[in-house]
């Protein structure tokens, strides 16, 4: 041993062919080292695939023609892959021969386990020293990151969580993706339960670079505030990164004169404008901030004034002049993130006589055109059918009267106009035009056209359903909605919830039920939440069909609540002395039985009863709870005879001694004394509307009730007359209390 230390010189060359972390094992890596002319092998650590190539030394000490030999115990764990940097053949691999001084071999980590390599001095094939050093192989250490850049520069783990608001920069981050030890880097991810990537939600650009060990993508919030998770994979591995989206922009409610406004191009001015004359001189603006923040209001001139409540009116005589009101709500933050202030506009329209107005419906009730002063915006149509829908009316409503309105129909080959009734006569696209001249009282006249078509398909379509509510609990965790239309349109599904405060129907944004909405399967993912919801079933456009029908709503109700147990078991078992009968008794739980006397009868764990002497006695059967059904429980009364003449036993006696007490917890203690001749008693309880019955044997029970419902409680006894048919005492006289609302 001594003398190959002072003759072999194996130093480590650090040759990897891959950059792997190594892998804690029972041996402490050393890395081997050189002298001037001893090199010593110390026992190592590598991970599958790593290589360690080693040098041999100075062989002086020794006659001309010494060589070194190395050799593995196992070289499907380690084996010598080069010599002098050229690869070995397979099959030649276990051994290196006849290394001189400076030549190489290197050996690779093939799995994991751990071998002996035998270092060996010959000369002229005699040896002269050997020595071992060991080698240990662990596995691969796989690693998947992903980080952004914090506001101090430096990376932050993404995995604990990254934080959006809906504006401005804080709206997205960059993640940078690593990984190591891979064979692959197949990035891919998914953001859960919005794998449509939906714009106005979470979404995610492109993984850049997905060829590489490091990648990168975008996250950006949508204009909705949420919450949802990443899931980045690579390989076999995966990280999740929780993503919550702060509202970080406000958004200014708006109403002129009560009625609800809105910025339809965005561009900071509202779609309606305040009209003011001589007649009507003033007007009301209420703006408020989803974030609650003060508002004010300015004009930018004399002409309007307005106050802080948003009151406007005319300042002097009115003169033929416009004027801007400019809202805006003051900047905030919210949970640390700045909110910026939010301003609109509404242009103030001032007439020194009263404008000319008008208005007009449709037969729905829906207003299609409104005008006012040389101006009308039609936002609606007349739709004809030679089908179904030949004649429609329309209302027209003005401050001039109907004296100073003319209607007339550009094209009466298509439809006819009169009184108000349209009626069609072919298929085609027409106007029908609408003069509403002023009055010596108004100022004004309002021209404009509103398109009328007249088609030879369905003017409307209709929808019927094959249910009128949903009901969803764990036992039954799946139902289908099913729609059919009068003309043959296709259904679309999809789940909504209804704000009674804004009475409409909003798009359905949790994780507890989710819907196809192509076959309205409904399904109740989260089983330990309760709700209501909405079926919404709409259809587009069929191609027999101009318009698409109205939206039906179906209410789904979904409940952790499971169904009732399934347990079933003989009413009643009559048996002699000696002799065993079943219960009968099967469930999709787990079954216990036990007798009230097995001096009586005895029952065994399945369910086979044992009559061992002459009386009653009852075998309660219980049924454990399943993942679809509630625990449950019946009593089965067990009659054992000695001989066949039946025995007649007297009614039992009336129930005395009710008393009723609250318990802690939204529940009712129940007692009474034992009735003579009784085997058992009913207990009947009266809650709202409901009766239950609970049957027992004792002479107390505890019911489960409401938080501040009233309870109504009568008892009676019963028995069995002979042997067989149950005979009940009568109810005693009833009591009531009201729960504890704690």
């Amino acid at each position: 041993m001594k003398n190959l230390k002072r003759m072999i010189a194996v130093a480590m060359a650090a040759t990897t062919a891959m950059s792997f972390a190594p892998v804690a094992t029972a041996v402490t890596p050393v890395a081997a080292y050189a002298e001037a002319k001893i090199v010593s092998a110390h026992d190592i650590s590598l991970v599958t695939g790593e290589e360690k190539t080693y040098t041999v030394g100075s062989l002086t000490d020794y006659a001309d023609g010494a060589t070194v030999s190395v050799k593995t115990s196992d070289e499907k764990i380690a084996n010598i892959v080069k010599i002098n940097g050229t690869a070995t053949k397979t099959g030649e691999r276990a051994s290196a021969k006849g290394l001189k001084k400076a030549d190489t071999f290197t050996v690779k980590a093939q799995k994991e386990g751990t071998v002996t390599m035998t270092v060996t001095v010959l000369v002229n094939g005699d040896v002269k020293t050997t020595e071992d050093f060991k080698v240990a192989v662990g596995a691969k250490v796989q690693s998947i990151s992903a980080s952004y850049e914090g506001d101090d520069k430096k990376a932050v783990d993404a995995t604990q969580g990254i934080v959006l608001g809906t504006a401005g920069s804080s709206k997205s981050k960059e993640i940078t993706l690593k990984s190591k030890n891979f064979d692959s880097n197949d990035w891919s991810l998914v953001i859960t339960g919005n794998t449509s990537n939906a714009t106005d939600k979470i979404h995610t650009s492109k993984i850049e670079n997905g060829a590489t060990e490091t990648a990168t993508f975008t996250v950006t919030a949508g204009e909705a505030a949420s919450s949802d998770e990443i899931i980045i994979t690579n390989g076999t591995k995966s990280i999740t990164i929780p993503v919550t989206v702060v509202k970080n922009a406000q958004t200014l409610t708006t109403r002129i004169n009560g009625v609800l406004v809105e910025d339809a191009n965005n561009d900071g001015l509202y779609d309606e404008e305040i009209y003011l004359d001589d007649q009507n001189k003033t007007a009301s603006i209420s703006a408020a901030s989803d974030f609650g923040t003060g508002v004010t209001y300015t004009s930018n001139k004399d002409l309007v004034v307005v106050d802080n409540s948003g009151n406007v009116k005319i300042n002097g005589n009115p003169k033929d002049e416009t004027a801007t009101i400019t809202i805006k709500a003051e900047a905030t933050t919210a949970s640390g993130k700045t909110v910026a202030a939010a301003t609109k506009t509404v242009k103030v329209v001032v007439s020194s006589k009263a404008l000319t107005t008008v208005t007009v419906k449709n037969s729905s009730g829906d207003v299609i055109a409104t005008g006012r002063k040389d101006s009308a915006k039609v936002t609606g149509s007349v739709l004809l059918s030679t089908k179904d829908l030949k004649e429609d009316t329309i209302s027209i409503t003005s401050n001039v009267g109907d004296a100073y309105v003319i209607t007339e129909g550009k094209d009466n080959s298509v439809f006819t106009c009169k009184n108000g009734r349209l009626t069609a006569v072919k298929a085609g696209d027409s106007k029908l035009e609408i003069i509403v001249k002023n009055s010596d009282k108004t100022t004004g006249t309002i021209k404009f056209e509103i398109p009328v078509k007249v088609v030879d398909k369905y003017a409307k379509e209709s929808i019927s359903t094959g249910m009128t509510s949903v009901f969803l609990n764990p036992s039954n965790p799946i139902a289908t909605v099913s729609a059919t239309t009068a003309h043959g349109s296709a259904v679309k599904f999809a789940l909504v919830t209804y704000d009674e405060a804004k009475k409409e129907y909003k798009a359905y944004s949790g994780s507890d039920v989710k819907i196809n909405a192509i076959t309205g399967a409904v399904t109740y993912v989260n089983q330990k939440n309760s709700g209501n919801l909405y079926v919404e079933v709409s259809t587009p456009s069929h191609a027999e069909t101009q318009k698409a029908a109205d939206k039906v709503y179906i209410p789904l109700t979904y409940s952790s609540e499971k169904d009732v147990s399934d347990l079933k078991a003989a009413a009643v078992l009559t048996l002699k002395v000696g002799e065993t009968g079943s219960l009968g008794a099967t469930a999709s739980g787990k079954i216990t039985c036990v007798s009230s006397d097995p001096t009586i009868a005895s029952v065994s764990a399945d369910g086979t009863v044992t009559a061992v002497s002459a009386g009653t006695v009852l075998v309660t059967v219980k049924a454990e709870e399943t993942a679809k059904q509630a625990a449950g429980e019946k009593i089965v009364p067990i009659v054992v005879t000695e001989k066949e003449e039946k025995v007649i036993n007297h009614k039992p006696a009336m129930v005395k001694g009710l008393k009723i007490s609250n318990v802690k917890g939204a529940r009712v203690k129940v007692s009474f004394a034992a009735a003579e001749n009784a085997v058992g008693y009913d207990v009947s309880y009266k809650v709202g509307k409901k009766t239950y019955v609970k049957r027992i044997t004792s002479t107390s029970v505890v019911l489960k009730v409401k938080k501040g419902a009233k309870i109504t409680v009568k008892v009676r006894s019963f028995n069995y007359k002979d042997n067989t048919t149950r005979q009940f005492g009568r109810y005693c006289a009833a009591k009531s209390l009201k729960t504890d609302k704690k």
